[in-house]
């Protein structure tokens, strides 16, 4: 299998392969991963804006910390909180309730 590279991240994170993104990360060098975290933040589907503004925050603060400390962690750290898969709960609780309404005609409780 090669090695991964800084380039795989884009795909890792929008294919929410955690693992994946982490080890393209840490394969370095800090500037490519960087740029890739970035990229893939703006081409994520993060389902909501204020998501997506979480997801872009993340990895610019995650070059800032590589940046400062020189080290790699931020950015794989970010990797995977980028590609981790979302479950936004006022979705999830939305779409909860409403099937429960279909299934029991009963109106959720406020």
């Amino acid at each position: 299998m090669p090695a991964p590279v800084a380039g795989d991240i884009v795909a890792a994170v929008i294919e929410s392969r955690p693992e994946d993104a982490v080890a393209a990360a840490l394969a370095g060098p800090a500037a490519a991963v960087a740029d890739q975290l970035e990229l893939a933040s703006l081409e994520d589907t993060a389902g909501s804006f204020i998501m997506m503004a979480h997801l872009v925050k993340t990895a610019v603060a995650a070059r800032d910390e590589s940046e400062a400390t020189g080290s790699l962690l931020p950015l794989a750290a970010a990797a995977r909180f980028l590609a981790a898969p979302r479950i936004e709960r006022f979705v999830t609780g939305a779409a909860h309730e409403a099937i429960d309404f279909v299934r029991t005609g009963q109106p959720p409780t406020r």
